[in-house]
């Protein structure tokens, strides 16, 4: 692979970066760890296959990973994404001379574009309803050797799922989805491992994605691609056996040391909002109980209501109310008076009642 200009490699950090739209990864300067290693690893093996190549980034996000591929040695890249700002801020951080971006829904790809050589997936398959129309669509789009690197992430055995993921794919799951159209995928393992490296101190010093050859490598990790963290699989017509590369961005102990100072602020922290908790369940405890007692004083409110208007009715059909009526109407009119003593007749032979 080619050997980027160190300030050409430089550019893939971003020192700010805006907020991500949906999910999202920038690669900040200030947020090296297991995420970054992770994506940074991804395109770092598929720039070995991209070399002089013309190369599509499906879903590419804000990117850094075509940018990567296309330092690296490939001949042109397009990167698509469906978010306009994302694929803006792409294009004015990374577009070059043989790197462009477009705005399209990788589920669609309806651009008028030549056949790649390269088709790069990352992290799009699980986000993803109607998968085998855009994997035919992937197909179409390659040239007659092209290659299909798709990666997909272990969902299905993660105590975390992102809610942006329609689809948690098993192993045999992936593999099956994309051999309908890619038959005889090569499987490839991406794992997170923990690494213990004896290095001279110039390239312990290392930083930005510097390359240091490790002639002797021990791996102790027995895993089965069915037990990968992000399973790999190269489509196609595979150039050669897929060779080993590992990422690593964060120094095991300073990593457990922000592990051990998150378990000390949580210890310190938990009397406190254990106390809180406390408070909080008696203040609504005691709320509760008023809200108890405010309901059986609106009941009886009711209640007294009820009566009361039960009284009035009763009131109002009495002998006596009837008389009282019928005298205030004839004080007020001469006529009324005349038919005072008719009208209290019937007043006293009526039944009380309706």
């Amino acid at each position: 692979m080619e050997t980027p200009d160190p300030s050409a490699w430089r550019r893939i950090f971003l020192d700010s970066a805006p907020p991500p739209t949906e999910e999202r990864f920038f690669p900040l300067r200030s947020r090296k760890g297991l995420t970054s290693g992770e994506h940074f690893a991804r395109y770092l093996f598929a720039a070995r296959y991209c070399q002089g190549k013309r190369v599509l980034d499906i879903a590419c996000g804000p990117g850094y990973g075509a940018y990567i591929l296309k330092i690296l040695g490939a001949g042109e890249v397009v990167g698509v994404d469906r978010d306009r700002e994302t694929v803006d801020f792409a294009s004015r951080t990374y577009g070059s001379a043989g790197l462009d971006f477009h705005a399209c829904d990788a589920a669609a790809l309806d651009l008028e574009l030549a056949p790649f050589d390269v088709i790069v997936s990352f992290e799009t398959i699980e986000h993803l309803e109607n998968v085998d129309p855009w994997l035919e669509t992937l197909k179409r789009r390659l040239g007659p050797e092209g290659l299909l690197i798709i990666s997909c992430p272990h969902d299905a055995r993660s105590p975390w799922v992102s809610p942006f993921h329609v689809r948690h794919y098993t192993y045999p799951e992936f593999r099956q989805v994309v051999a309908r159209h890619f038959p005889d995928p090569v499987a490839v393992s991406q794992l997170h491992g923990a690494a213990s490296l004896i290095l001279p101190a110039a390239a312990a010093q290392a930083d930005d994605l510097s390359r240091v050859p490790l002639p002797e490598t021990y791996l102790d990790f027995r895993k089965t691609v069915e037990d990968s963290d992000i399973f790999l699989l190269l489509g196609g017509t595979v150039p050669d056996n897929p060779q080993p590369l590992a990422v690593i961005t964060k120094n095991l102990s300073e990593f457990l040391r922000e592990i051990y100072a998150g378990v000390e602020y949580m210890r310190e922290r938990f009397p406190r909002l254990e106390a809180e908790l406390t408070g909080a369940l008696e203040t609504a405890g005691r709320q509760g109980r008023e809200i108890l007692s405010l309901h059986r004083a609106l009941d009886e409110q009711k209640a007294r209501a009820r009566g009361l208007e039960h009284d009035l009715q009763a009131m109002y059909y009495s002998r006596t109310w009837q008389l009282m009526l019928a005298c205030r109407e004839a004080i007020r009119s001469p006529l009324e008076l005349l038919r005072l003593p008719l009208r209290l007749a019937r007043i006293f032979l009526k039944q009380p009642g309706p």
